[in-house]
């Protein structure tokens, strides 16, 4: 047989029989000859011009897109995500049934974007973490509230993690914080050990992810915890490590004074969670300081919790901060009487470790409230009375204990109200499992997060309303000294 010699751009050569080079040709000349024809025939018949009528007739027939109703529904989405918001910096906590009820229509409508389930998550975890605030504390729509935002949360996450987004798409890392909190609380209110575990493994899987700001999320789950357990020591543990992420280094337990970290401050990124002034959770850097400040004083450790209150002032907006007489009167009290407080098991003598009576407001709200937390015309001892005053009344009824948990006296009793008795959370959630779904580096077409900042349009309600979310309940502040995302 005859051979040719075909060189390919290396030294190797390959050796091809004459017959099969001259079929090759055959099969690429009828290609082309086959392509030409087929041109001419579409030119001679003039068909580009019948498949334009085609078009037309398919479009009369209903099978356009509908660019309008598309226009409307992503209208709607932004209008209900903007009212979120209105309320939640606006202080608005009477808003919330209609905030809710507005983010549930635009879900009907707009059932793959994340972000509308998050911040119904959100408007429940607000209602329920403020139910002082509620004129009317036998509310039924309280005794659901934990419920919904675990399961609205969830729905986020599942769509956020493991649904298929464009290019460029930036997952958020806040959700399992978020899912985490709230399935702890959940367990707690149901008195259910294995929600509880479960909870606190998204939590840790949250923290991992993003170190700065979900750290937050894992002290305010078990902050109400006794002061001696394991959990509590965890949970205090974790915002100093929040701190370290911030710093990139591990900030002195004994003189945790973050001013030589100061430089670190920035607007951009993952590490804008550490600092103040953010969009969407303007003083969560102060709402950090108070609740470590607590933290250390229900563990003895007054001395550095002094210095930790004082962190608070180095934030630029520190004196608009609307609840900065809170801060100011526990931090100009005698803080061994306060710490010896803690030493009873009873949780009702215990001083709250954030606002009393407050949960998402104190780092979220840009106004003041009506006639509550304002010392600007008054003493500071009398500053310091009312202050007690209103930790007195949040004891009284059915509030957080602090940021991130439920008064342990109270559980009992509300679950009664809430569940009819000693319910399962199995009657009142249905609570996705991190594990099950297998987290990791989900999603082959998702870009890698840069932290919650890449968020703060989506959730304000401009750019793409399919991106995550951002600092609300943070669980009251989840941010922290450093530098990271919103």
């Amino acid at each position: 047989m005859n051979v040719v010699t075909a060189h390919i751009g290396v030294p190797t050569c390959i050796r091809l029989p004459r017959e099969v080079i001259g079929m090759e040709k055959e099969i690429r000349n009828g290609f082309a000859a086959a392509v030409d024809g087929a041109f001419k025939i579409l030119k001679e018949q003039r068909m580009f011009s019948i498949l334009t009528a085609l078009s037309s007739l398919l479009l009369l027939s209903g099978f356009a897109w509908n660019w309008q109703a598309d226009e409307n529904v992503e209208n709607a989405s932004r209008a209900a995500i903007g009212h979120f918001w209105d309320a939640y910096h606006g202080n608005e906590y009477d808003q919330i049934p209609q905030v809710q009820a507005e983010l549930q229509r635009a879900i009907e409508n707009d059932p793959n974007n994340p972000t509308l389930y998050a911040l119904l998550g959100a408007a429940h975890f607000w209602h329920i973490g403020e139910a002082a605030r509620d004129p009317n504390p036998t509310d039924p729509a309280l005794g659901q509230d934990m419920p919904e935002a675990v399961d609205n949360f969830g729905k986020a996450l599942n769509l956020d993690y493991y649904t298929k987004h464009f290019i460029g798409y930036i997952n958020d890392d806040h959700l399992p914080g978020y899912l985490g909190i709230t399935t702890v609380h959940l367990g707690q209110m149901t008195n259910d050990p294995g929600l509880i575990a479960k909870g606190d493994q998204t939590l840790d899987f949250a923290a991992y992810q993003f170190p700065e700001f979900n750290n937050f999320n894992r002290w305010a789950a078990h902050s109400t915890d006794g002061k001696d357990s394991a959990s509590y020591q965890k949970a205090l543990d974790s915002l100093w490590q929040g701190i370290d992420s911030c710093i990139g280094g591990k900030i002195d337990r004994n003189n945790p004074d973050v001013k030589p970290y100061l430089n670190l401050l920035t607007a951009v990124g993952r590490k804008k969670a550490c600092w103040w002034e953010g969009v969407l959770a303007p003083y969560s850097y102060e709402g950090y300081m108070l609740n470590l400040g607590n933290g250390l004083v229900k563990a003895g450790q007054v001395d550095a919790a002094r210095i930790v209150y004082n962190n608070a002032r180095y934030a630029a907006n520190y004196n608009t901060w609307p609840y900065r007489s809170v801060l100011e009167a526990i931090a100009s009290s005698d803080l061994n009487a306060r710490a010896a407080l803690y030493d009873s098991g009873n949780a009702q003598t215990q001083p709250a470790l954030g606002v009393p009576s407050r949960g998402c407001s104190y780092c979220h709200a840009t106004v003041a409230e009506k006639g509550q937390y304002s010392c600007s015309q008054i003493s500071q001892s009398a500053c310091a009375s009312r202050i007690n005053e209103l930790a007195g009344e949040q004891r009284a009824g059915f509030v957080w204990s602090g940021v991130g948990g439920l008064s342990v006296n109270d559980l009992e009793e509300r679950r009664e109200l809430v569940f009819g008795g000693r319910s399962s959370s199995k009657d009142v959630a249905n609570v996705p499992s991190l594990q099950d779904q297998g987290i990791g580096n989900q999603g082959a077409v998702t870009a890698p997060r840069d932290g919650f900042g890449a968020h703060d349009g989506s959730w304000r309600g401009s750019g793409d309303l399919h991106q995550g979310v951002e600092a609300f309940c943070e669980l009251r502040g989840g941010h922290i000294v450093g530098v990271t995302a919103e």
